[in-house]
């Protein structure tokens, strides 16, 4: 896979945008086809009051949309998740809203479109203690998972 992903990113990302990823980034880039940002709240940014988890060059690469999962969770298992879904778009499955069990074994995540960051990500948006994904019922901070989604269509 790490061949294959090498030349997508050669065919598709000019110097110019792989000049302005540091080493170890521009390392994962190449092995995972991807990068995983896990942004935690800041007091300089009132918009992000709660981490914000997502990835870079998939949608430029792949030709997928990137993902986000905006949740207080322990950033390495947010990157896990990330990449697990990152590794199943290269293996061909293509992602859309609605409700998916491949993300987490046995559990259903609901994916939904976001904009974020000036662009449309897929939102993964995880089920809480009671593995409730009802906007209308599900307990905090799960429920505001579902701020700033839009319908079910992309919306650029």
């Amino acid at each position: 896979m790490l061949i294959d992903i090498t030349d997508r990113i050669s065919e598709r990302l000019d110097r110019e945008a792989l000049a302005k990823i540091d080493s170890k980034q521009r390392d994962i880039l190449l092995k995972k086809g991807a990068v995983v940002h896990n942004v935690m709240p800041s007091d300089d940014r009132i918009s992000e009051s709660t981490w914000n988890h997502h990835t870079h060059f998939l949608e430029e690469i792949a030709g997928h949309p990137d993902f986000q999962i905006k949740l207080d969770i322990d950033p390495r298992l947010a990157s896990t998740l990330l990449f697990g879904a990152v590794d199943q778009v290269y293996a061909g499955t293509v992602f859309e809203p609605g409700l998916c069990d491949t993300i987490i074994a046995e559990t259903d995540v609901a994916i939904r479109w976001a904009h974020e960051g000036g662009r449309d990500v897929l939102r993964i948006i995880l089920p809480d203690s009671e593995f409730s994904l009802d906007p209308s019922s599900m307990a905090e901070p799960y429920r505001s998972q579902w701020e700033n989604c839009t319908p079910l269509v992309r919306s650029t």
